[in-house]
This record gives structure tokens, C-alpha cells and sequence, in this order.
């Protein structure tokens, strides 16, 4: 079973002193992997008469994830994000891990799509290819449960290692 996930929103408003401005809303929502470090965020009010603000956000991830990169109002690969907030602003960070495959015996394991990083929550596809006389004998690891040559592994566990072994097909005697 598929575990829901999870999405939280900071909201920070900032009211400069004295002004008569509506206040400023930053509104970052990223899927929640536990143990994550999320967001060290600081701000500063450059001008007390004015709704803008700096902010600054630098995100980081724990071991077995990487960011990938922040959508929304704002595009950028930059873990370090910096920008004068003039009106409400939506960002959406996004986190990915790899999948290690190991096989044994005649065979090999495809994903599909064949990527370096996948990002959470993404759904892979894993196809067990057996060399010439050899047959699929077990999945392995995330794939333990799995009955089936061909199954689709949902991410959302760091580095998942998928292993497959594959042994001779044997001929029934005459």
C-alpha cells in the first residue's frame, strides 16, 4: 500500500512597524521524507516603509536524498534561494534518490525510464530480463514481495536497491 504523503506550508507574514501595508506572505510546501532537514530561513525588512522583504531559503537533505530543484513562482536547480518578496510567492522544493539494482546469476534488471535520479514519489518501472536458458527465481530487497517479472516500485524510501536472481530454466525430461 501507497503511503499518503504528506505536504506542509510556512507561512511567514511580515508587517513592517508602523506601516499601514498588507503583509507579506511566503508559502513554501515541499513533500514531507522524514528526517529531512527542510529550510534554514532568514529574512530582513530592508525598508520599514515598505511591504518588501528579503528572504533567503537554503535547503538541504539527509543522506540517500537530493534536491533536485525548486518550482513554483520561482524555477532554479539552487539549493540557495534568495529574492525581494513583493506579493504572496508559491514554492515547491523537490527531492530525489536513486535506485540500485543488483542481479545474479543470467540476467539483468531494466528500469523504466532509465534515470540517474528519481524523484520522490515517482513511479519506476522494473522488468527482470533473463539471458537465454535463464529464468527469474526470486526478486530481492524492495522487491521481496514481488511474484511477477515486471512491477512497479513507487519511491519513497532513500537508495532502495532492488536485486534479482536468476537461475538455469530446466528442460522437463522426456
Amino acid at each position: 500500500m501507497r503511503p499518503l504523503a504528506l505536504y506542509w506550508s510556512l507561512m511567514l507574514w511580515v508587517m513592517p512597524p508602523l506601516a499601514a501595508v498588507e503583509p507579506v506572505i511566503l508559502n513554501v510546501q515541499a513533500e514531507q521524507i522524514p528526517g529531512t532537514r527542510w529550510f534554514d530561513i532568514s529574512y530582513e525588512i530592508r525598508d520599514p516603509d515598505s511591504a518588501v522583504v528579503s528572504v533567503s531559503l537554503k535547503i538541504s537533505a539527509i543522506e540517500g536524498w537530493e534536491f533536485l530543484g525548486w518550482s513554483g513562482d520561482y524555477v532554479s536547480n539552487d539549493p540557495k534561494l534568495s529574492w525581494e518578496v513583493k506579493a504572496p510567492t508559491h514554492l515547491v522544493a523537490t527531492f530525489g534518490t536513486t535506485v540500485n539494482t543488483v542481479a545474479t546469476g543470467g540476467g539483468k534488471i531494466a528500469l523504466e525510464p532509465a534515470m540517474k535520479v528519481y524523484p520522490y514519489g515517482s513511479k519506476v518501472r522494473v522488468i527482470a530480463v533473463p539471458d537465454l536458458g535463464y529464468g527469474l527465481s526470486l526478486w530481492g530487497g524492495a522487491g521481496v514481495d514481488q511474484t511477477q517479472s515486471e512491477w512497479t516500485l513507487t519511491v519513497t524510501n532513500a537508495t532502495p536497491k532492488i536485486s534479482a536472481l536468476f537461475g538455469p530454466v530446466l528442460k522437463p525430461c522426456p
